[in-house]
């Protein structure tokens, strides 16, 4: 899977473009605010239907215009090319179209472009609390497990059911709150299963790419549920629903769920270097890409916006082999050309240059 083409319309400051794409890198290098982010931004969103630098739509479409629309063509894994599209208007309607048709949600686009993104913000998936870890293991959850959105959904619709009336009070929880509990527990369980089985498949990955790119063996990585599941979830429902009640929100389940890295039973953040951290955050990605390869025969499309950035030579020279390795299509961007064509000799790349 890659994108062969690209035509972007009034997204920040790109008026129009349109480019035809490599399988393999694709560069793009200038001055600061020339673009380049902006581009990255662009392929994201018609992905995922968001930005990852602001969550207010009409900040993207550029100033003074109604709409912003982003086209695509993106080759399958057997050779077909297939159209999508989004376009969103000042007004908040959006309108998505895969193969010339309309179609309804977002989920459709993305699960036929899975991405990765690395930039300034993805350290939180390390220093940040358990929700990045929870939407990393959720995203390859996503676009290896056919099931996976179903039962996510329903989990999130108990619990906010169970939410809304635990906020109502003592008297009106404790005789409602059984009928959610058996539902949260249903979903929970399998929402469980799902995950667990997901990282013990991803953690040899991870550990081996950690190994080629930190030299380091001392990483561990270990899965938590959001509960004690040692002991029945709906027991523990019960014992913890004084304190649901004080709060207004259940505080045990699969919404605390985490993947908690360390090393020495210390957090990576503590022990790494900002350069290391940044090379545990490809091994992460990498291995998402890796596993969903090897799952269902889909490659992960990279968007690294600033490679260069607090990694040494020899350091991007590695990420660029291990991404050449796994033929991912990447989009890579940087400042100065000479700082990305040292790590690109002999690989396929296109170059832009944005000004």
């Amino acid at each position: 899977m890659y994108l062969a083409e690209i035509e972007i319309s009034n997204f920040r400051n790109l008026q129009h473009l349109k480019l035809e794409l490599g399988p393999g890198f694709n560069v793009l290098y200038g001055d600061n605010g020339a673009g380049k982010t902006s581009f990255l931004e662009a392929i994201y969103y018609l992905a995922l239907g968001r930005s990852f630098r602001s969550h207010i739509s009409r900040y993207i479409i550029q100033y003074e215009e109604q709409q912003l629309i982003v086209f695509a063509r993106v080759v399958d894994e057997d050779g077909a090319t297939i159209p999508l599209g989004i376009s969103r208007t000042r007004k908040g309607e959006s309108e998505l179209r895969v193969a010339g048709e309309a179609v309804n949600t977002q989920a459709q686009l993305a699960h036929l472009l899975p991405l990765q993104l690395i930039n300034s913000s993805s350290y939180q998936l390390l220093e940040a609390g358990p929700k990045q870890r929870r939407q990393f293991i959720d995203w390859g959850m996503f676009h290896v497990e056919h099931s996976f959105l179903s039962c996510w959904q329903r989990a999130q619709r108990t619990l906010k059911q169970r939410n809304a009336i635990l906020k109502q009070g003592d008297y009106v929880a404790r005789a409602q709150i059984q009928v959610w509990d058996q539902e949260l527990v249903a979903a929970s369980q399998i929402l469980h299963d799902l995950r667990s089985k997901y990282v013990i498949e991803l953690i040899p990955i991870v550990q081996q790419l950690i190994e080629t790119l930190l030299e380091r063996t001392d990483v561990t990585l270990e899965y938590y549920p959001g509960w004690d599941i040692s002991r029945p979830l709906g027991e523990l429902l019960q014992e913890h629903l004084a304190r649901d009640l004080k709060l207004g929100y259940t505080t045990i389940g699969p919404q605390k769920a985490d993947l908690r890295i360390r090393i020495r039973s210390l957090p990576v953040q503590d022990v790494l270097s900002r350069g290391q951290q940044k090379l545990l955050l490809f091994a992460l990605r990498l291995a998402e890409g890796v596993l969903l390869y090897q799952q269902k025969q889909q490659r992960c499309i990279y968007l690294i916006d600033d490679l260069p950035a607090e990694l040494d030579q020899q350091h991007r020279s590695q990420v660029i082999d291990v991404l050449t390795e796994i033929k991912a299509q990447t989009f890579i961007t940087g400042i100065a050309q000479v700082d990305l064509d040292a790590i690109l000799v002999g690989k396929e790349a296109k170059m832009f240059h944005v000004e």
